[in-house]
This record gives C-alpha cells, structure tokens and sequence, in this order.
C-alpha cells in the first residue's frame, strides 16, 4: 500500500460530494504547485494510488509500477490540475460502463474527456462573470453561488494557508 493510516472512507468523505462547480470555485492548488512543495516522487505515489483504488471497482488490479507510470503521464499532461480535480475524474470513471479492460488507456481517456467537459465549464462561468459585471445584467443565481463560494475558500486557504488534505498529515507516503 503505498499510503499508510488513511482509509479510502476518509478519503470519500472528504472529496466524495466535489463537483467540478466545486473544484473550479474553490481555492486548490494544482498539481504543479504540490509537485514542486512536495516533490514529483511523492505526488505520483498519491495519483499511484488513486488509480490503484479505482481500478479496484472494476475489480481489478494494476500493478503499482504501472500506476505510477500512469500516474506520471498524468502529471506532466494535466500538472494543472488540482488533486481534486483528479479524485472528480475518478469518481466519474468509476460510475461508467466499461467494456473490456480497466487499463490506463481508460484512465488517460477519461482524463482527457474530464479536461474537456471542464474546460467547457470554466468558459462558461467566465463568460457569465462577464455578463454578470455589466449592470444591466446580472449573472444566474448557480453563477453566484460558485463566485461567493470560492470567495469564501479563498479567505479560508489564506487565513489557514494550509496545503492539501490529501498529501499532507495524517496521510504518510512510503517511499
């Protein structure tokens, strides 16, 4: 196991209910940022793991060495990324109808599509932030919500400025 004294229903509770809205409107720091505070070894052993326990949903087994090296494809392709992000993806593969094979095929696929669909939300709330910065419009009410929503993360990460939940304590990695 390659993170030690961390149950996968901690780690569900935590980023079980994140959307993509959510991620997008919250105050994360992405991949590269993690990458370059805690290392690229250390973030690839978490992604490792991530792909590790989504593949077993469909009931199988990917070998660490092969999640790692899926794990690194993934970080040089999406470094932009937040690891919440990464845990939406998974949670969105794990809900698909597969047919044949979990390999990291699938996952690279369903990065690319996630990366997609995201992209698409992110332009379309900037484009409702900008109606929504003329007076005599105003922007939808879900627009807001995700605007004072992430306001609120933002003073929240600021005041705690503390790094993300899911590589730092109680989460150990073993090298």
């Amino acid at each position: 196991m390659i993170i030690e004294e961390v149950s996968k229903r901690e780690i569900v509770r935590h980023f079980g209910s994140y959307t993509p809205e959510k991620v997008i409107g919250g105050c994360f720091p992405s991949m590269a940022l993690l990458r370059k505070e805690y290392g690229v070894e250390r973030m690839e052993k978490v992604l490792a793991w991530l792909i590790m326990e989504t593949a077993k949903s469909f009931n199988e087994i990917i070998p660490p060495v092969i999640a790692e090296d899926t794990a690194a494809d993934i970080l040089s392709a999406y470094y932009y990324l937040t690891l919440e992000d990464c845990f939406v993806c998974f949670n969105e593969l794990k809900r698909i109808t597969l047919f044949g094979k979990f390999t990291p095929n699938t996952i690279l696929k369903s990065f690319a599509d996630y990366d997609t669909k995201r992209q698409s939300l992110v332009d379309e709330i900037s484009f409702n932030n900008h109606l929504a910065s003329k007076e005599s419009r105003a922007a939808p009410e879900s627009v807001q919500a995700i605007v004072k929503e992430r306001a609120q993360k933002e003073r929240e990460y600021k005041k705690w400025n503390s790094p993300n939940k899911l590589i730092s304590e109680p989460f150990k990695i073993n090298k």
